[in-house]
């Protein structure tokens, strides 16, 4: 029984320190030791603006391209300085049409057709290969098809690579497009939270642990472009950074808007592509969790790896809790829980099906989805990833 114990207590640690206590801590370490502080940033009319470079990958996205083009063109950043680079994988919907004339009506958009199926990342790799006369200082910003800037997002993530340790700056996602009857409001909260750690992380120890790849900034002399096959370059461009000896950052007013998803099951099937793009970076950037003394480690341990083990811990605790149920009444307790939380997230599937949500249930729900999402994508990255041949999510 100690054993059993031994391993309920250290699950039960393990998700409330992920969750809990390491965004109040790193929210403490940001107040304690603020590495905001910059040296300088760029003015907004400074003739030292570098050069930027928008990169695009594009799979029949005509419903949001318009205004994917629209907000990428209208900024106060200096037209002369801002090249947009899309990359069309084949698409079928009218997309190539729309592309063909924006770069006839915009001398800073450019297109290229590649052949179907080259996946995602490959069309991000492609199109950054073509760029001529890319210099170590200029800016490249991964973005998707359905994130739209406003007017100052491009200066904002830029702003902060006057500082030359500065490699990676990530924009704040806001998601739009509400649907009561989806997950909006559980996705929309996910994100905010995960934006606040990302800026504690910056601000406390000079580094994010991931920029989301909804948009994102990085200088040229510290991308490295991810492997074709991955499921997460953001992931991946971002520890590469860290690897390179580069600073990175989230940038609070870099707003971005996203077109996402409220669907469970979208959701639910992206999420589990990204979870095998994490494990697939974790067979790459383990040796960055030792020692776990480290800056870095620290953060990969406590927001990463923590977290993606999450569905184990969640297992370990509810098997190791029903060999505890006859040592005392407290531990019968925390199992008749665990179960009635279970029975909860069945409660919310079904009323899910009924077009009924509770807030509660939903966020219950939510969590326990995500982390099943982590448990198939573990057991998925196992068997291997293929080629990012990939389907767009579907818009609200």
């Amino acid at each position: 029984m100690i054993v059993a114990q031994v391993i309920f207590w250290i699950c039960v640690a393990a998700i409330l320190y992920s969750y809990l206590f390491y965004p109040l801590l790193i929210k403490l370490l940001s107040v304690l030791f603020d590495h905001k502080k910059r040296t300088e940033v760029f003015l907004p009319n400074d003739v030292n603006l570098p050069t930027v470079h928008i990169l695009v990958a594009v799979f029949n996205e005509h419903k949001v391209l318009p205004r994917k083009i629209l907000s990428s063109v209208t900024t106060n950043y200096p037209s002369h300085k801002v090249h947009i680079h899309f990359g069309s994988d084949g698409s079928t919907d009218g997309s190539n049409a729309l592309l063909e004339s924006a770069k006839e009506q915009y001398g800073n958009v450019h297109y290229t057709l590649l052949p179907a199926k080259t996946g995602k990342i490959g069309i991000v790799n492609a199109l950054h290969a073509s760029i001529p006369n890319l210099q170590p200082d200029d800016i490249l910003i991964l973005t998707d098809a359905n994130v739209f800037f406003e007017l100052d997002t491009i200066y904002q993530l830029v702003k902060h690579f006057a500082d030359p340790k500065m490699g990676l700056v990530g924009g704040s996602i806001i998601n739009e497009g509400a649907n009561q009857e989806g997950i909006f409001k559980q996705e929309k909260t996910y994100i905010s939270l995960e934006n606040q750690i990302k800026y504690w992380e910056g601000t406390a120890l000079g580094h994010i642990m991931g920029a989301f790849g909804a948009c994102y900034a990085v200088k040229q002399r510290y991308f490295t472009p991810a492997p074709n096959n991955f499921r997460s370059d953001d992931f991946y461009v971002s520890m590469k950074v860290l690897q390179n000896g580069g600073n990175s950052y989230v940038e609070p007013e870099a707003i971005c808007y996203e077109n996402a998803s409220d669907e469970l099951p979208v959701e639910f099937q992206r999420k589990v592509r990204i979870n095998m793009g994490n494990y697939q970076n974790l067979g790459v950037f383990w040796k960055m969790l030792l020692p776990p003394v480290s800056k870095v480690a620290f953060t990969f341990w406590s927001h990463k790896m923590l977290r993606w083990l999450g569905p184990f811990f969640m297992i370990g605790a509810y098997i190791s809790n029903a060999f505890l149920i006859d040592v005392n009444v407290f531990y019968l307790a925390l199992f008749l829980c665990q179960n009635i939380v279970l029975l909860l997230v069945l409660v919310d599937v079904l009323l899910g099906r009924l077009k009924i949500q509770v807030a509660v249930l939903r966020y219950l729900s939510y969590f326990y989805q995500m982390n099943l999402a982590l448990l198939i994508g573990w057991f998925k990255s196992i068997k291997g990833v293929q080629q990012d041949a990939w389907q767009p999510t579907k818009r609200n």
